[in-house]
C-alpha cells in the first residue's frame, strides 16, 4: 500500500530522475493558501477601525460561501483528474508487482486504501484553511458557520472528485480498449474547461446571486447544490425556500456520485489490469494519418532527419502522461475563451446567458497563443529520454534542419486547430460577422501558428524527449512573462492589425508578404546563432582533444 501510495507523488508526470518532494510542495501550497489569504482580506469587512463600516448584507455573505465551495470543488477535481489514471493499475504496476506472491485480493485492497487515503489527503490539505480560517474572521454564528464550512465544503469536494472518478470508470468500462485513450482525453479536456470555467464566471454570477438562487438555472450548476446546504445549515429554521430544494439535490448528487465510483471501479479496475498485459491494439492512428503524412512528406518534410524528428515527437506525445497534460492544457484555453465569451445579464426579472459573437476577434487569436504556448510546454515536460538515444550516435548534435522540425511540428498542430476553429465559427456565426472578418482571422491564425513557435522555441537547442530537463531558477519568471506580457500582448496586437487586414486585399497581400520577411528573418537569426554554439562546441572539443606544446616556461 506504502508503495503505491507512494506513486502518487513520485510518478513520471511531475518529474524524470528528480526530486519531486519541492515540487509537490510548491503545488500544495498554491492550492491552499488561496482560501487563507480569501479569509485574511474578508476581515476588514466585519473588523473595520471606527468608523466601522457596515457588515455585509446577507447577499455578498452568500457570495463568499459561494466562493469557498466553487474553490473546493475545482481544486479537488483538477488534481484528481491529473492523478485519475493513477487509481487504476498500469502497465509498469501489472509487470512488476503480479509475480510477486501476493494475492489479488490483498493487492486491490492495498490499492483501494491507498486511493481513498490519497483523496483523503486531499480533501483536508485543500479545504483546512476554509474551515478553520473562514468562521473566526466574522465572528458571526461561528459554531453553525464552522459546520456549514464543514459539511458543505467537504460535500462539493467529495462529489466532484467523485464524479471525476465515476466518469473515468465508466469510460473504462463502456469505451472500447482501442478508443479508450481518445475519449479519456476528451473526458479530461471537458472536465478541466467545465471546472476552471465555473471558477473564472464567479465575478460575473456575484451581482446576480439572488436571482439565481431563484430562477432554474442554479438546479442545473452543482456549486448551487452545495451552497444551498451551507445556507441551511447556517440558517437553520430560518432557511429561504429556494435554498432547501438545492440542499436535497445536493445530498441525492453526491450520494449518486459516490455509488457510481464505488460500482464502477471493480469493473474498470478488472479491464484496465487486462489491458495493462494485452495493450489496446489499436492502429488507427497510422492508418488515419497516411494521407497527410504523404502531403507532409512532400512538402514540408523533404529531408529524412526532419521526417524522423517530427514523427518521432508525436510517437512520444501519445504516451498518457502527456496525454495528460495536453487535455488539462486545452481545457483551460477552453475555459479561458467561454469565459471571456459569456455574458450574464438580468432580463425581464431572470438571467439571461449569452455568447458575444464579436468577441471571436479576441478568441482566436488567444487560440493560437494558448496552443502553441501548450504545445512548447508539452515539448518541454517531464520525459524519458532513452528513446531518444539514436538522435545524438547518428547526427551528433542537433542541427538546423532538426530544429526546424520541432517549430514545424508546433505549427502544423497550431494551424490545424485555430483553423478549424475559424471555420467553425464561420459555419456557426455567419452572420455574426463580415466574411472579410473571416477571412483576415484565418490568417492571422496561420501567422501566429507560424511565428509565435519562432519566439517561443528561439532559444531551443535540443530535440524534445532526448535530454533530462533541469528546472533552472529563470524557468518561473520565463513563463510568468510568457502569460502574463506576451499573452495580451498577442491579443492586443491582433486586435489592432485584424482590421487594417480586412480593408483591402492591397492590405492582406502585403500583410502576407510582411509575415514571410518576418519569419524568414527570425528564421535566419536562430540558424546564425545556432551555427555559432557548435562552432565553439566544436572548438572546445577540439582544445580538449589536442595535446599541449609544453611552452609554459
Amino acid at each position: 500500500m506504502f508503495h503505491l501510495l507512494d506513486r502518487f507523488v513520485n510518478n513520471e508526470m511531475l518529474s524524470i530522475g528528480g526530486e519531486t518532494l519541492p515540487f509537490v510542495i510548491t503545488v500544495a501550497g498554491a492550492i491552499a493558501v488561496p482560501n487563507l489569504i480569501a479569509a485574511v482580506f474578508l476581515f476588514p469587512s466585519y473588523h473595520g477601525f471606527p468608523p466601522k463600516p457596515p457588515i455585509p448584507n446577507f447577499w455578498t455573505q452568500v457570495c463568499e460561501h459561494y466562493f469557498f465551495i466553487v474553490y473546493s470543488m475545482v481544486s479537488m477535481g483538477l488534481l484528481t483528474i491529473f492523478e485519475a489514471d493513477l487509481f487504476f493499475p498500469n502497465r509498469l504496476d501489472t509487470l512488476i508487482l503480479s509475480p510477486l506472491p501476493i494475492s489479488r485480493r490483498r493487492m486491490a485492497f492495498a490499492r483501494v486504501s491507498a486511493n481513498l487515503i490519497f483523496l483523503l489527503v486531499l480533501l483536508l490539505g485543500t479545504n483546512l484553511f476554509t474551515v478553520f480560517a473562514y468562521p473566526p474572521v466574522t465572528e458571526l454564528h461561528v459554531r453553525r458557520l464552522f459546520l456549514a464550512n464543514l459539511y458543505a465544503v467537504f460535500a462539493g469536494a467529495i462529489f466532484s472528485a467523485a464524479c471525476c472518478i465515476g466518469l473515468q470508470g465508466l469510460i473504462s468500462c463502456v469505451v472500447p480498449s482501442a478508443l479508450h485513450r481518445q475519449a479519456s482525453a476528451a473526458l479530461q479536456c471537458g472536465a478541466t474547461a467545465a471546472l476552471v470555467s465555473t471558477l473564472l464566471t464567479l465575478p460575473k454570477l456575484f451581482p446576480l446571486m439572488d436571482q439565481l438562487t431563484r430562477g432554474p438555472h442554479a438546479r442545473w450548476l452543482p456549486p448551487f447544490w452545495f451552497l444551498g446546504l451551507y445556507e441551511c445549515i447556517l440558517a437553520g429554521p430560518a432557511r429561504l425556500p429556494q435554498f432547501v430544494v438545492l440542499a436535497h439535490a445536493a445530498l441525492w448528487a453526491t450520494s449518486i456520485a459516490i455509488a457510481i465510483a464505488v460500482l464502477s471501479f471493480p469493473l474498470a479496475y478488472i479491464r484496465r489490469s487486462r489491458q495493462a498485459i494485452e495493450g489496446s491494439g489499436s492502429n488507427l492512428y497510422s492508418y488515419s494519418n497516411g494521407m497527410f503524412r504523404t502531403v507532409l512528406h512532400a512538402t514540408l518534410l523533404r529531408i529524412p532527419r526532419q521526417r524522423a524528428v517530427y514523427h518521432f515527437i508525436s510517437q512520444s506525445l501519445r504516451a498518457p502522461k502527456h496525454q495528460i497534460y495536453l487535455a488539462m492544457y486545452a481545457g483551460l484555453g477552453l475555459a479561458l475563451m467561454f469565459s471571456g465569451a459569456l455574458t450574464a445579464e438580468l432580463h425581464r426579472g431572470s438571467v439571461a446567458f449569452w455568447t458575444n459573437a464579436h468577441a471571436l476577434e479576441a478568441i482566436v487569436p488567444g487560440i493560437a497563443f494558448w496552443t502553441v504556448a501548450g504545445l512548447c510546454s508539452a515539448l518541454a515536460s517531464p520525459a524519458d529520454p532513452m528513446g531518444g538515444w539514436i538522435f545524438p550516435i547518428t547526427a551528433g548534435a542537433p542541427t538546423t534542419p532538426e530544429l526546424d522540425a520541432v517549430r514545424l511540428w508546433v505549427t502544423v498542430r497550431a494551424s490545424i486547430v485555430t483553423v478549424t476553429v475559424v471555420i467553425l465559427a464561420a459555419t456557426m456565426f455567419p452572420d455574426a460577422v463580415p466574411r472579410t472578418t473571416y477571412l483576415s482571422l484565418l490568417f492571422l491564425s496561420v501567422a501566429l501558428s507560424v511565428l509565435l513557435p519562432d519566439i517561443l522555441l528561439y532559444h531551443s537547442r535540443t530535440i524534445p524527449f532526448t535530454e533530462i530537463r533541469i528546472p533552472l531558477n529563470t524557468d518561473l519568471a520565463w513563463t510568468l512573462l510568457r502569460y502574463i506580457v506576451l499573452f495580451p500582448g498577442t491579443i492586443a496586437i491582433a486586435l489592432r492589425i485584424e482590421p487594417w487586414i480586412s480593408f483591402s486585399p492591397l492590405h492582406f497581400a502585403a500583410s502576407a508578404i510582411a509575415l514571410l520577411l518576418l519569419h524568414s528573418a527570425i528564421r535566419e537569426a536562430s540558424h546564425r546563432a545556432i551555427r555559432n554554439q557548435l562552432l565553439g562546441s566544436n572548438v572546445d572539443q577540439l582544445t580538449g582533444m589536442l595535446p599541449g606544446l609544453g611552452l609554459n616556461g
